[in-house]
This record gives structure tokens, sequence and C-alpha cells, in this order.
């Protein structure tokens, strides 16, 4: 286990050194999302953006874990053996989340502290006057917050979270650290973080998570049984976690219909292109749409009376 880790350690380390030395990449890649910010009329994806950025602030984990562990010590005093099963469970994997954040969180900070990257809107403050703009330097031991880009914060937080998520639901896994990559990216898409300090996040969050779990389990307070939930649970699961990320950034919805919005019409009203009537809109409006409907909603229905869950 430890080979293997050493061996993530180079492979991170390797892919971290190649951003911070060839700098161009990290500029061209900035300027890039920066353009796109600025020139893209969409404002509802600039706006999912924006939002969907603070699940990655560390408050959110710190809170969520201390209400769950406190209000189930409360709890684990007046219900029976089999609920108190499931209590220890949740301090568990509360005790390991909010380690986790908070390990992540010191050794981002102390990072920051010391590598002293300048922030991408600050990226020309630390520039000699005959130095070309491709290339910068660090402010070596800082305190000021403008050269404290590398790693990014909110990144690590979200990273390490998926992390001790995908641990427990390793059925789901890739969902979990998909959308949270999203939420780590919008630190790059919103032009407060270079590409390579979102990587060198996803590596600190990593070790940390690494280190949390050996630290648990070697004073005996890690529980490292996976939760083995049915279909249907994970479904809801996924649900619950992707009606969270609509909740905080809800422009998605907005940004999502107006793919399908063609304009105003003749008549002065709003068309979409499932209103058409072409062939393909046709054949999905009155054909597709009806069986899936069916299928979601009848068809569980169906099942508890005819032996049909094959199906599903």
């Amino acid at each position: 286990m430890i080979k293997k880790f050493y061996k993530k350690i180079f492979v991170f380390s390797l892919a971290i050194a190649i951003f911070i030395f060839f700098q161009k990449l990290d500029l061209q890649t900035y300027v890039f999302f920066i353009k796109y910010y600025h020139i893209y009329p969409n404002e509802y994806l600039k706006k999912f953006f924006i939002k969907i950025t603070s699940l990655g602030n560390s408050a959110w984990y710190f809170t969520i874990s201390i209400f769950l562990v406190f209000t189930s010590l409360l709890i684990k005093k007046i219900v029976n053996h089999k609920i108190r099963l499931c209590l220890d469970k949740i301090i568990s994997i509360n005790v390991f989340l909010f380690f986790s954040v908070l390990l992540t969180g010191l050794i981002t900070q102390l990072l920051k502290h010391i590598v002293g990257r300048p922030r991408p809107k600050n990226i020309y403050l630390d520039l000699p006057v005959d130095m070309p703009v491709e290339k910068t330097y660090f402010d070596f031991i800082t305190r000021n917050v403008d050269f404290h880009s590398f790693p990014s914060g909110h990144a690590a937080t979200i990273f390490v979270v998926g992390f001790v998520f995908a641990f427990f639901l390793p059925k789901i896994k890739y969902y979990i650290l998909l959308l949270f990559s999203v939420v780590a990216f919008s630190r790059v898409f919103i032009g407060v973080h270079f590409l390579s300090d979102v990587i060198a996040s996803f590596f600190v969050a990593y070790v940390c998570y690494f280190f949390t779990k050996l630290i648990l389990k070697k004073y005996n307070y890690f529980d490292s049984k996976k939760i083995n939930l049915s279909a249907y649970y994970l479904l809801f699961l996924i649900f619950f976690i992707f009606a969270v990320f609509l909740s905080v950034a809800p422009s998605f919805d907005l940004f999502f219909s107006n793919i399908f919005y063609k304009g105003i019409n003749i008549y002065g009203d709003h068309d979409f292109y499932l209103q058409g009537s072409d062939k393909l809109t046709f054949v999905f409006r009155k054909l597709i749409l009806p069986l899936i409907l069916i299928y979601i909603l009848a068809l569980p229905i169906v099942s508890l009376f005819l032996p049909i869950n094959r199906i599903f």
C-alpha cells in the first residue's frame, strides 16, 4: 500500500512540476477562460460556476460533521442497539471527514504561505519591467494574499470530501469525483486560480486523505467498512447530491434549458426545439418521452403484480 502511494506521489509531483516550471501553459489556460468568461453570451453558465464554487468552502463540512457527530452522540442514549450501530457509523464517517478537511486546510495554507505564487488577477504585479509576461517568479514565504494562489484551498477541500465519500460509497465513486471536480474546475473558470493550482490541490487532498486514514486506523478510530446500499438507495443518493448542486447553483437549469431555446418566433412567442415540427423532435416528443415516463412512473407499479423486474 505504501509503495503504491509513493508511486502516486511521484506521478503527481511530476505533473505539478511540469505545470509550475512551464507556466506559459497555465497563462494560456487562464487567458482562454477569461476570454470565454467575458465574451460568451450565456450568463447562466457563468452564474452556475460562480455559485457552485462555494461548495469548496470548508465551513460547510466542518459545520455538517460537527452537527452530525454531536446529534448522533445525543440520540445514541435513547435508541436500540441496531440504530446505535448506524449512529456509530455516522460518527466514524464524520470524524474522518472533519480531520481530513482540517488537515487539508492546514497543509494548503502552509503551502500557500511558503510558495507565494501570485493569483491570476495579480500576475503582472510581480514582474520586473524587463521580464517577458510569459514568465513569473514566486514571492516565497509571504503573508500577502495576492500571492496565495498555489494550491487552491476550495479545490483541495472539495477533492478531499470527494475522496472520503468515494471511500465509503465505492459503487458511485466516479460519479462523486466527477461532480466534485466540476466544483474544483470552477476556480479556474472564474479566474481566481491557475489550472496547476487545482491539480496540486488534488494531490494535496489525496495525501491528507491518505494520512488521516492511517492516523485514525492507528488509534483504532476508523471504520473501514464500506456502505452497501441497494441500487434504489444509490439512485436516490445520486439524485440527492445532484439536487444539492442545483440548489446551490440553480442557474444550471436555465443554462440547460437555454440550449434548446430557439428564440422568439414571428408571432412573438418563445420557441423551443422540442416544439418544432421536424421529424426528430416529433419522434422524441411523441414516442421517446412518453416511453421514458412509462418506464419511470408506471412499470414500477406494474412490477408489484407482474414478474417484470428484469426490465429494470
